[in-house]
Protein backbone atom coordinates (compact mmCIF):
# COMPACT_ATOMS: atom_id res chain seq x y z
CA UNK A 1 0.00 0.00 0.00
CA UNK A 2 1.15 3.61 -1.00
CA UNK A 3 2.48 5.57 2.68
CA UNK A 4 1.07 9.19 1.62
CA UNK A 5 3.67 10.55 4.03
CA UNK A 6 5.90 9.21 2.58
CA UNK A 7 4.59 10.25 -0.89
CA UNK A 8 4.81 13.72 0.12
CA UNK A 9 7.89 13.70 1.48
CA UNK A 10 8.99 12.27 -1.94
CA UNK A 11 7.33 14.76 -3.61
CA UNK A 12 8.57 17.34 -1.85
CA UNK A 13 12.72 16.46 -2.38
CA UNK A 14 11.49 16.89 -6.19
CA UNK A 15 11.40 21.03 -5.41
CA UNK A 16 7.71 20.86 -6.16
CA UNK A 17 7.16 18.30 -8.88
CA UNK A 18 3.08 17.71 -8.80
CA UNK A 19 2.87 15.67 -11.64
CA UNK A 20 4.71 12.97 -13.64
CA UNK A 21 6.16 15.21 -16.84
CA UNK A 22 7.78 16.75 -13.69
CA UNK A 23 9.21 13.83 -12.52
CA UNK A 24 10.47 12.46 -15.94
CA UNK A 25 12.14 16.13 -16.64
CA UNK A 26 13.68 16.09 -13.57
CA UNK A 27 15.21 12.38 -14.53
CA UNK A 28 16.04 13.48 -17.67
CA UNK A 29 18.16 16.52 -16.36
CA UNK A 30 20.10 14.17 -13.88
CA UNK A 31 21.13 11.86 -16.39
CA UNK A 32 22.86 15.14 -18.49
CA UNK A 33 24.31 15.58 -15.26
CA UNK A 34 27.85 13.31 -14.42
CA UNK A 35 27.44 14.93 -11.04
CA UNK A 36 23.98 13.69 -10.00
CA UNK A 37 23.90 10.97 -7.56
CA UNK A 38 22.26 7.57 -6.87
CA UNK A 39 20.20 9.30 -4.26
CA UNK A 40 18.86 12.15 -7.19
CA UNK A 41 17.78 9.31 -9.12
CA UNK A 42 16.40 6.91 -6.36
CA UNK A 43 14.36 10.00 -5.45
CA UNK A 44 12.76 9.97 -8.56
CA UNK A 45 12.03 6.74 -8.92
CA UNK A 46 10.16 7.25 -5.70
CA UNK A 47 7.98 10.14 -7.06
CA UNK A 48 7.25 7.92 -10.09
CA UNK A 49 6.27 5.49 -7.51
CA UNK A 50 3.52 8.12 -6.01
CA UNK A 51 1.42 7.83 -9.70
CA UNK A 52 1.84 4.24 -9.92
CA UNK A 53 4.61 4.72 -12.98
CA UNK A 54 5.93 1.64 -11.81
CA UNK A 55 7.93 0.69 -15.35
CA UNK A 56 9.63 4.37 -15.11
CA UNK A 57 10.11 3.59 -11.10
CA UNK A 58 12.19 0.38 -12.28
CA UNK A 59 14.42 2.72 -14.85
CA UNK A 60 15.23 5.17 -12.27
CA UNK A 61 16.21 2.70 -9.93
CA UNK A 62 18.44 0.90 -12.16
CA UNK A 63 19.89 4.26 -13.22
CA UNK A 64 20.45 4.49 -9.32
CA UNK A 65 22.23 1.17 -9.15
CA UNK A 66 24.36 2.41 -12.57
CA UNK A 67 25.53 5.35 -10.63
CA UNK A 68 26.44 3.45 -7.09
CA UNK A 69 26.57 -0.55 -7.68
CA UNK A 70 26.80 -0.73 -3.81
CA UNK A 71 23.84 1.10 -2.78
CA UNK A 72 21.38 -1.07 -1.12
CA UNK A 73 18.38 1.31 -1.33
CA UNK A 74 18.58 1.42 -4.93
CA UNK A 75 18.49 -2.73 -5.16
CA UNK A 76 15.57 -2.87 -2.48
CA UNK A 77 13.25 -0.36 -4.61
CA UNK A 78 13.72 -2.15 -7.51
CA UNK A 79 12.94 -5.71 -6.50
CA UNK A 80 9.94 -4.47 -4.78
CA UNK A 81 8.61 -2.10 -7.54
CA UNK A 82 9.89 -5.60 -9.74
CA UNK A 83 7.65 -7.59 -7.34
CA UNK A 84 4.80 -5.66 -8.24
CA UNK A 85 5.40 -6.00 -11.77
CA UNK A 86 5.18 -9.63 -11.55
CA UNK A 87 1.95 -9.68 -9.65
CA UNK A 88 0.36 -8.00 -13.03
CA UNK A 89 2.26 -9.95 -15.47
CA UNK A 90 0.01 -12.64 -17.19
CA UNK A 91 2.83 -14.59 -19.21
CA UNK A 92 4.00 -17.42 -16.66
CA UNK A 93 7.63 -17.21 -18.32
CA UNK A 94 8.06 -13.89 -18.07
CA UNK A 95 6.93 -13.59 -14.48
CA UNK A 96 9.26 -16.38 -13.86
CA UNK A 97 12.37 -14.53 -15.89
CA UNK A 98 11.29 -10.92 -13.69
CA UNK A 99 11.35 -12.63 -10.71
CA UNK A 100 14.61 -14.17 -10.98
CA UNK A 101 16.06 -10.33 -11.25
CA UNK A 102 13.42 -9.03 -7.93
CA UNK A 103 15.07 -12.06 -6.10
CA UNK A 104 18.73 -11.12 -6.90
CA UNK A 105 18.36 -7.90 -6.33
CA UNK A 106 16.56 -8.69 -2.52
CA UNK A 107 19.82 -10.79 -1.81
CA UNK A 108 22.27 -7.72 -3.23
CA UNK A 109 20.07 -4.85 -0.71
CA UNK A 110 20.77 -6.59 2.58
CA UNK A 111 23.84 -8.03 1.23
CA UNK A 112 24.84 -4.76 0.81
CA UNK A 113 22.84 -2.97 3.76
CA UNK A 114 21.83 -4.91 7.14
CA UNK A 115 19.23 -2.56 7.65
CA UNK A 116 17.54 -4.04 4.53
CA UNK A 117 17.48 -7.23 5.74
CA UNK A 118 14.22 -7.58 7.62
CA UNK A 119 12.17 -6.11 4.09
CA UNK A 120 14.54 -7.84 1.64
CA UNK A 121 14.50 -11.28 3.19
CA UNK A 122 10.49 -11.07 3.43
CA UNK A 123 10.15 -9.81 0.08
CA UNK A 124 12.62 -12.94 -1.43
CA UNK A 125 10.30 -15.04 0.52
CA UNK A 126 7.15 -13.67 -1.24
CA UNK A 127 9.27 -14.19 -4.56
CA UNK A 128 9.74 -17.54 -3.96
CA UNK A 129 6.31 -18.41 -3.42
CA UNK A 130 4.99 -15.64 -6.44
CA UNK A 131 6.70 -18.26 -8.45
CA UNK A 132 5.77 -21.22 -6.77
CA UNK A 133 9.41 -22.15 -5.19
CA UNK A 134 7.80 -23.55 -2.42
CA UNK A 135 10.79 -25.93 -1.41
CA UNK A 136 13.31 -22.57 -1.68
CA UNK A 137 10.85 -20.38 0.11
CA UNK A 138 10.63 -23.15 3.09
CA UNK A 139 14.30 -23.79 3.60
CA UNK A 140 15.01 -19.31 3.39
CA UNK A 141 11.98 -18.83 6.12
CA UNK A 142 13.91 -21.64 8.63
CA UNK A 143 17.04 -19.39 7.90
CA UNK A 144 15.57 -16.36 8.71
CA UNK A 145 13.61 -17.36 11.75
CA UNK A 146 17.14 -19.02 12.66
CA UNK A 147 18.84 -15.65 12.90
CA UNK A 148 18.12 -14.08 16.27
CA UNK A 149 15.10 -12.63 18.36
CA UNK A 150 12.43 -10.63 16.52
CA UNK A 151 9.68 -8.18 18.12
CA UNK A 152 5.96 -9.47 17.52
CA UNK A 153 4.88 -7.97 14.65
CA UNK A 154 8.16 -9.30 12.56
CA UNK A 155 7.18 -12.81 13.76
CA UNK A 156 3.61 -12.21 12.71
CA UNK A 157 5.09 -11.54 9.05
CA UNK A 158 7.41 -14.03 9.02
CA UNK A 159 4.56 -16.47 10.31
CA UNK A 160 2.25 -15.50 7.96
CA UNK A 161 4.44 -16.19 4.64
CA UNK A 162 5.42 -19.56 6.67
CA UNK A 163 1.34 -20.57 7.11
CA UNK A 164 1.12 -19.79 3.24
CA UNK A 165 4.55 -21.75 2.52
CA UNK A 166 3.01 -24.89 4.30
CA UNK A 167 -0.57 -24.38 3.04
CA UNK A 168 0.75 -24.39 -1.27
CA UNK A 169 3.16 -26.96 0.00
CA UNK A 170 0.07 -29.39 0.61
CA UNK A 171 0.51 -28.83 3.88
CA UNK A 172 -3.09 -27.33 5.53
CA UNK A 173 -2.43 -28.36 9.73
CA UNK A 174 0.53 -26.49 9.63
CA UNK A 175 -0.52 -23.55 7.71
CA UNK A 176 -2.90 -23.54 10.91
CA UNK A 177 -0.69 -24.43 13.28
CA UNK A 178 1.03 -20.80 12.10
CA UNK A 179 -2.15 -19.21 12.18
CA UNK A 180 -2.17 -20.02 15.98
CA UNK A 181 1.29 -18.82 16.39
CA UNK A 182 0.04 -15.82 15.45
CA UNK A 183 -3.25 -15.56 17.43
CA UNK A 184 -0.85 -16.62 20.35
CA UNK A 185 1.44 -13.73 19.96
CA UNK A 186 -1.59 -10.78 18.90
CA UNK A 187 -4.40 -12.55 20.11
CA UNK A 188 -7.64 -12.68 17.37
CA UNK A 189 -5.46 -11.46 14.78
CA UNK A 190 -6.68 -10.54 11.55
CA UNK A 191 -4.04 -12.34 9.70
CA UNK A 192 -4.87 -15.46 11.11
CA UNK A 193 -8.26 -15.31 10.17
CA UNK A 194 -7.48 -14.62 6.83
CA UNK A 195 -4.83 -17.58 6.88
CA UNK A 196 -8.13 -19.97 8.28
CA UNK A 197 -10.09 -18.70 5.29
CA UNK A 198 -7.58 -19.17 3.10
CA UNK A 199 -6.77 -23.13 4.05
CA UNK A 200 -10.78 -23.50 3.82
CA UNK A 201 -10.69 -22.12 0.44
CA UNK A 202 -8.07 -24.35 -0.27
CA UNK A 203 -9.53 -27.80 1.09
CA UNK A 204 -12.89 -26.71 -0.35
CA UNK A 205 -14.78 -25.58 2.89
CA UNK A 206 -16.96 -22.78 1.61
CA UNK A 207 -18.45 -22.89 5.22
CA UNK A 208 -15.45 -21.95 6.73
CA UNK A 209 -14.61 -19.21 4.65
CA UNK A 210 -17.62 -18.10 4.62
CA UNK A 211 -17.46 -18.30 8.56
CA UNK A 212 -13.93 -16.34 8.56
CA UNK A 213 -14.85 -13.45 6.54
CA UNK A 214 -18.29 -12.51 8.32
CA UNK A 215 -15.89 -12.33 11.25
CA UNK A 216 -13.35 -10.38 9.13
CA UNK A 217 -16.21 -7.75 8.30
CA UNK A 218 -17.04 -7.32 12.25
CA UNK A 219 -13.45 -6.75 12.57
CA UNK A 220 -13.98 -4.09 9.45
CA UNK A 221 -11.04 -5.90 7.97
CA UNK A 222 -9.79 -4.79 4.09
CA UNK A 223 -8.96 -8.72 4.18
CA UNK A 224 -12.70 -9.46 4.32
CA UNK A 225 -13.18 -8.12 0.58
CA UNK A 226 -9.71 -10.37 -0.43
CA UNK A 227 -10.97 -13.67 0.84
CA UNK A 228 -14.21 -12.84 -1.44
CA UNK A 229 -11.50 -11.96 -4.00
CA UNK A 230 -9.62 -14.77 -3.31
CA UNK A 231 -12.94 -16.89 -3.70
CA UNK A 232 -13.77 -16.05 -6.93
CA UNK A 233 -10.14 -16.18 -7.84
CA UNK A 234 -9.62 -19.68 -6.63
CA UNK A 235 -6.82 -20.18 -3.78
CA UNK A 236 -4.41 -22.58 -5.92
CA UNK A 237 -1.61 -20.38 -5.68
CA UNK A 238 -0.11 -17.44 -3.52
CA UNK A 239 0.15 -15.65 -6.71
CA UNK A 240 -3.77 -15.88 -6.05
CA UNK A 241 -3.39 -14.81 -2.49
CA UNK A 242 -1.34 -11.47 -3.11
CA UNK A 243 -3.59 -10.19 -5.95
CA UNK A 244 -6.30 -10.94 -3.80
CA UNK A 245 -4.59 -9.11 -1.17
CA UNK A 246 -4.05 -5.81 -3.45
CA UNK A 247 -7.61 -5.51 -3.48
Amino acid sequence: MLDLELIEFERAALDDVVTPDDVGRRLAQLQLDEGAGADDFISCARGFESFDMAQEAFRAYSIAIERKSDGGEAYLGRAEVGFGLCLIDENDGERSKRADQVIEDYRRSFELSKEHFERGALGLAMTLLLVNRVAECSAWLDEVAAQGARDRSEQTDLLFLVAFCRLFSGDVEEARKAAERIESLQGSNEDSVFINGACALFSGDREEAKDCRELLERKESRLATSLVSLEEQGCETFLNVARAMLI
